[in-house]
Formats: C-alpha cells, structure tokens, sequence
C-alpha cells in the first residue's frame, strides 16, 4: 500500500455547529432526528463552498475543508470570506424551513431544541503536509492544529467567523464592519493574532404551536424517522461536489 506526501501552501475553513452535545441525546428518536438535523444543517453550510474549497472531512459536528494556495494569492481568501458569510444564510435559511415542517412540530428533544443550533467558523492559511492513500487525503502539520485549536477561545458568542491575521492581511484588511482584533491562546502553540466577525443573521424561535406534544407532531416524528431510515438502509450520502478524487 503506497502514500504520497506533499508539502502545501493551503486555505483552511472549519466549520462548526454550536450547541452539538447539548442537542445530541443518546435515545432513539431523538437520536435519528439529532443526526438528521445536523447533517442537513451542516449541508447547507457546505454548499455555498462548493467549487471553491475541498471537503477534507467531517468531524461530527463540523467540516474541514481546504484549497491549495499561491503564496501571495489574495483573491481566493476574499472568495472564501465572502461565501462563508453565505454559508452562514444558508444554515439560518435550512433552519427556518426545518423548524417551519410538519404541522404542529415534531416532539422529539431534538426538533424542539433546533433553533439553538448556530455555525462557527474559522479561516486560516498556512502550509500543510497532504498525505494521499487510495481515494483518502489527510492533512497534518501546526497550521492544521491551530485551526482547530482556535475553536476553543475567549469569545462569549455563539455565532462568528474567526479569521487568522495572515488570512485576514490577505483578503484585504479594511474591508469588513467593525472587526475584532484579538488575541487567543493555542495551547501548545502560543498567542494568536485573530480578527472576529460577526455575520449578521435572523433571530428564530420555535413557536409555541410547534413545541406542543400532539398528535400531528408524532405524525411529523413518524416521517422524520422513516427518512432518517431509508438513507441507513440505501447507504445514500449528501451529494457533496467537492469531495477529494
């Protein structure tokens, strides 16, 4: 079995949902319908990268995905910012609609928690070995570790796209409202100079009517579950279009 590495200067978005092990519960319906959520959740998110990054993996709650870089390409980091802040529309759009099906809502501890979920996001640039086995790749090195050590932070908000200063130079500094320049600790790392936005999105909640246990809501729990069913039986996966070859 051979593996190839390569040494590369990439772009790196994680994403991330807020609110994951909270909203997962270890019991039968809810645990089909946390899982359907979240899947579908991150989906939309993933969507608005499609064509411009590489879907690397899913890790649970959250997706890592990346593009190689020149070493002073500043169009593909503005590109990224610009539809990460779609994605954010995106997952607030698909939580709406998922909130909005099923006359009266669905019962189950997850559907009535869906309007607690919010995306996070960091962007980071650095250089990255690939390693490529068969139809996988893994990325490794320190800049794969402080994008993700960067999800734990000091920020006190839920929703927010955290941007690395080399990222943030590159993609044209200047450019956005009121950004928050600070600093993180990465452990094992050090500080970390990082610049926070906040995308501006809708408030939802769900309504009372929805959160009521009737009938109709166990007809809607009943749907979700066979859906959530039928994609275990057939094995079917999200149609991602920027999965590595």
């Amino acid at each position: 079995m051979s593996s190839n590495i390569e040494l590369k200067k990439v772009s790196m978005v994680l994403l991330d949902i807020s609110g994951y092990t909270s909203f997962i519960k270890w019991h039968d319906m809810s645990l089909l319908h946390a899982e359907q959520i979240i899947s579908e959740l991150l989906e939309s998110a993933i969507e608005s990268l499609d064509g411009i990054l590489t879907l690397n993996k899913l890790e649970g709650d959250a997706a890592f995905l990346y593009t190689e870089v020149e070493e002073s390409d500043t169009i593909i980091p503005k590109n990224i910012i610009e539809q990460v802040n779609i994605s954010f529309e995106r997952f607030n759009a698909r939580q709406k609609k998922l909130i909005g099906s099923g006359e009266g809502g669905c019962p189950c501890e997850a559907c009535c928690k869906i309007d607690q979920l919010k995306l996070k996001a960091v962007l980071h640039n650095g250089e990255v070995a690939i390693k490529r086995m068969r139809q996988f790749e893994e990325l490794a090195g320190k800049d794969v570790i402080i994008i993700h050590r960067l999800l734990k932070n000091s920020i006190d908000k839920n929703e927010y796209i955290l941007i690395t200063d080399n990222f943030y130079q590159l993609s044209g500094s200047g450019n956005y409202t009121s950004p928050d320049i600070r600093s993180e600790h990465c452990e094992g790392i050090g500080d970390v100079k990082v610049i926070a936005l906040y995308p501006e999105t809708d408030e939802i909640q769900i309504p009372e009517s929805k959160r009521v246990r009737r009938f109709s809501g166990f007809v809607e729990s009943m749907r979700l579950w066979r859906k959530t069913l039928l994609k275990r039986v057939t094995n079917s996966k999200p149609g991602y279009k920027n999965l590595p070859k």
